[in-house]
C-alpha cells in the first residue's frame, strides 16, 4: 500500500506516547528522552523468574530491540511465536501486538529498547525493513556490537557523567546503522506465516489508520491509496476483522481524541480541526455519542481528579 505521506512509519505520532510501561526499568514514555534525532521510549534489562515474562500488548509507533543475553524462550509477533535464545536480537515494529515467554528448566534474560527517530535517511530505512522483513520469523539477527551498544547504554544512563549525552548519541546512531546492515544482508526467508490477501490488505488498513490518523480526510482517502473500490475495502475489512472499516475509523480517532484531551495541550476546536471534523460541533457529537460524556466535561472530570490526587 502507497501512502501519501512520504514514508509508511509516520515519525509525527511518536513524539507523545501514551503507552502503558510493560518492561521494567528505565521508562521515558509520558516524556520520551531526546537525544538530537533520537527518541527512546524505554530502555534497561529484564531478569526473569518465571514462565511468563511480558503478556501480550500492542505496541505504539516506535520499534523495539529485544536482546537476549542469557537463556531461551518465544517471542510471539501477531500470534506467531519465534523461538529465541542467547545471542538473539529480535526486532518488534509499530503496532505489534507482542509477548515474550521464557523456557522454564533455561530462563530466559535480555536487554530492550524502544526508539523513534527524525533523521531521514534512518526513517527510509526503518521503513524498508518493515516491509520486507514484517514477517515475525525474518525479525531475527545477530550481532555482538549491537549488544555491547545496548548493555552500555544502559550503564551509562545508571552513571550519569558531564559526557553521557554524547556518549549515548554515538550508541544510538551505531545501534541503528549496525541494526541497517545487518537487516541488509539477510534476505527474508520463506515463511510459514501464511497471510491471504485479504487479510494482507485488512492489516495494511489497520496499519495505515493507525498511522496516519491525522492525515486521512475521510475513508474515500483508502480507495486512492489502494486502487480499490471502497466498497470492496469495507467488504474486505469486515470478513477479515468482523468489524466495519468506519468503526475501527471512528473508534481510532475516539481514542486519540482522549489523548489529546488527556494531554490538556490544545482546545476543543483545535483537537476537531487536528482530527479533520467539519467543525468543533460535529467533533463534540461523535465524542459525546461514543463515550456518553461531552469531550469538555470529559476533560474537567480528569483535571478535577488530578486536583484531588
Amino acid at each position: 500500500m502507497e501512502s501519501n505521506n512520504k514514508y509508511f512509519w509516520d515519525p509525527s505520532l511518536f513524539k507523545k506516547s501514551t503507552s502503558v510501561k510493560y518492561h521494567y526499568d528505565k521508562n521515558f514514555f509520558d516524556n520520551p528522552l531526546i537525544c538530537d534525532t533520537f527518541y527512546i521510549f524505554q530502555i534497561g534489562k529484564y531478569h526473569g523468574t518465571t514462565n511468563t515474562l511480558i503478556d501480550t500488548h500492542i505496541h505504539k509507533n516506535f520499534f523495539e530491540l529485544t536482546v537476549i543475553t542469557d537463556g531461551e524462550g518465544v517471542i510471539t509477533t501477531n500470534n506467531y511465536p519465534v523461538r529465541v535464545k542467547k545471542g538473539d536480537i529480535y526486532l518488534s515494529l509499530p503496532f505489534d501486538s507482542h509477548k515474550i515467554e521464557s523456557d522454564s528448566e533455561n530462563i530466559l534474560n535480555f536487554y530492550f529498547m524502544s526508539f523513534a527517530t527524525e533523521n531521514e535517511n534512518f526513517i527510509k530505512e526503518f521503513d524498508n525493513i518493515s516491509m520486507t522483513h514484517n514477517a515475525p520469523n525474518n525479525r531475527t539477527i545477530c550481532d555482538d556490537k549491537i549488544n555491547w551498544l545496548i548493555g552500555n547504554a544502559i550503564s551509562e544512563l545508571d552513571n550519569k557523567t558531564e559526557f553521557t549525552e554524547q556518549l549515548l548519541l554515538s550508541i544510538f546512531t551505531q545501534t541503528l546503522i549496525y541494526l541497517i546492515q545487518n537487516f541488509q544482508k539477510v534476505k527474508p526467508k520463506k515463511t510459514s506465516y501464511k497471510i491471504t490477501h485479504t487479510e494482507e490488505l485488512s492489516y495494511n488498513l489497520i496499519n495505515y489508520i493507525d498511522t496516519h490518523i491525522y492525515s486521512i480526510k475521510s475513508l474515500d482517502d483508502l480507495s486512492k491509496i489502494t486502487g480499490y473500490s471502497y466498497g470492496y475495502l469495507s467488504n474486505t475489512f469486515r470478513k477479515t476483522t468482523n468489524q466495519s472499516l468506519s468503526s475501527y475509523f471512528h473508534k481510532k480517532k475516539m481514542n486519540v481524541a482522549e489523548i489529546l484531551l488527556l494531554e490538556n495541550e490544545l482546545n476543543i476546536s483545535e483537537i476537531a480541526t487536528k482530527l479533520n471534523y467539519s467543525s468543533v460541533y460535529a467533533f463534540s457529537k461523535a465524542f459525546s455519542n461514543f463515550f456518553k460524556i461531552s469531550p469538555t466535561d470529559y476533560r474537567n472530570a480528569i483535571l478535577q481528579s488530578k486536583d484531588i490526587i
